[in-house]
């Protein structure tokens, strides 16, 4: 299975909500292995779940029985993979080190040559701290909980790209939002004073704009938008500065307050 296969089949929300074969699942989670990106789309479906189960702890505790289902998170799963990755890091060192003792013995003694690796090692940069308050959602039965991760939360492979490629920041430093989860809408603030203002774009997790137009430098935009994942690009005139995300979570009596 390749990401473009688990991305039009969705196969982290059937994993999630426990809706694949044995085979399938088992399929998955070989992938999940090698697949950063995938990995990030379960952690952040697990996320918002735990943030559900503690609402619905609240509602418990005030007479309202409420259930939230979903697969139980995996850590021993996510432990196999860490343990895969050491033990493939270590059989590769043994081979090198196998090779070079080879030749050594074979052939005439070399100049070392340096040669520069970069092993990237998949981390969830996002701290997804996700913050309820008791009002903020009805948490009534297993389909309700599906369609509010599914319509709001559920990441887009377009613009998860795009954040993670380098060319995004061009000459911009950016101090908020940062990529994470926030109660209000996010103050905008970046670093070059010879800026004052900026365009704005925010785009829901459909590819949908809900909001165009310029920023100051530390303004909030003025909009009323739901609980969701969202992009955002700040840009000049000539190109895209900068692109991130945030996933807003928030109360009834917070809409239209901003983020401290």
């Amino acid at each position: 299975m390749n990401h473009k296969d688990a991305e039009d089949r969705k196969m982290a929300e059937l994993y999630f909500n426990q809706e694949l074969t044995p085979e399938e699942e088992l399929e998955f989670e070989e992938h999940l292995i090698i697949c950063e990106i995938c990995r990030n789309n379960v952690l952040l479906l697990e996320r918002v779940k735990e943030a559900m189960a503690e609402l619905g702890k609240d509602e418990f505790r005030k007479g309202k029985k409420g259930t939230v289902s979903g697969r139980h998170f995996n850590k021993r799963f996510f432990l196999r993979i860490a343990a895969v990755t050491i033990l493939m890091t270590g059989l590769t060192g043994l081979f090198y080190l196998l090779s070079v003792r080879i030749g050594r013995h074979n052939t005439a003694p070399e100049v070392a040559r340096e040669t520069d690796q970069t092993f990237p090692v998949p981390t969830q940069t996002d701290s997804l701290k996700v913050i309820l308050d008791k009002d903020t959602f009805s948490v009534s039965s297993r389909s309700d909980v599906k369609s509010f991760i599914t319509e709001g939360f559920e990441p887009d492979p377009f613009y998860e790209k795009l954040i993670r490629q380098s060319y995004r920041n061009a000459g911009i430093k950016v101090l908020s939002p940062e990529n994470d989860t926030l109660r209000n809408i996010p103050v905008f603030k970046w670093a070059d004073s010879k800026m004052q203002s900026l365009d704005l774009k925010i785009i829901n997790n459909r590819e949908e704009v809900v909001y165009s137009g310029k920023i100051n430098n530390g303004e909030h935009p003025d909009i009323n938008i739901p609980s969701g994942l969202y992009y955002w690009q700040l840009q000049s005139s000539e190109e895209t500065l900068f692109t991130g995300r945030f996933v807003l979570v928030r109360s009834a009596p917070d809409q239209g307050k901003t983020s401290p």
